[in-house]
């Protein structure tokens, strides 16, 4: 037995004896969109070919496998609907009142679409808002943050599977931080942020060129 050393990971001029073990650990990339939106087959698969835990099934994604380790699609609705729930029970609102619905506005033109649940959308009297794709809920207009009309909900960093604790590299408390939407509580976007950040500005409708 030995002792355990966490290293920098920009590590330069390090000593390595006969009986050291040098172990590099590593986990998946951040992934796209909401994981309790991935299709349960994909899921299953991914269990079979040890990928994921049948833990990580229901707990990431909400996917419940059946006795034969197929997909049980009821017990999966369930499972997925209280994550939401839970997750949004614990976010803080979001920090701007909720914009009027743009189901009723008259004239929307063309969509842009910026990323899985985000859209920006045209109007003929000029205006312009982004909005959730899933659920068509207004975030933000000319100007404004989109991710000021989500909610948010900050949990530790340690969340993410494999990942070691931020203290021992960094002296900022840092949290993994997901952005909900508050009409369908699907997860707009997630970060790596300091518990003291601001939601940073990466969309952003310019007012019309006059």
């Amino acid at each position: 037995e030995g002792t355990e050393e966490i290293l920098s990971p920009k590590l330069r001029n390090a000593v390595q004896g006969q009986d050291d073990v040098y172990e590099w650990i590593w986990n998946g990339g951040g992934g796209y969109g909401d994981p309790l939106d991935r299709d349960p087959a994909s899921v299953v698969a991914d269990v079979r070919r040890r990928d994921v835990t049948t833990k990580t099934a229901g707990d990431i994604y909400g996917v419940i496998l059946g006795p034969a380790g197929e997909p049980d699609f009821e017990a999966t609705d369930r499972r997925r609907e209280n994550l939401r729930n839970e997750r949004y029970s614990m976010a803080t609102p979001p920090r701007r009142p909720t914009m009027p619905a743009t189901t009723s506005r008259a004239g929307e033109g063309r969509s842009i679409v910026l990323a899985e649940y985000l859209e920006e959308i045209h109007f003929e009297d000029g205006g312009a808002v982004l909005r959730c794709r899933k659920c068509r809920h207004p975030l933000a207009e000319h100007g404004a943050n989109y991710l000021d009309g989500l909610a948010i909900w900050d949990s530790p960093v340690t969340t993410i599977p494999l990942v070691r604790p931020p203290e021992l590299l960094v002296d900022d408390r840092m949290v993994f931080r997901r952005y909900l939407c508050p009409e369908c509580r699907t997860q707009v976007a997630a970060e790596i942020a300091r518990a003291s950040d601001e939601p940073k500005t990466d969309v952003q409708i310019l007012p019309p060129i006059e």
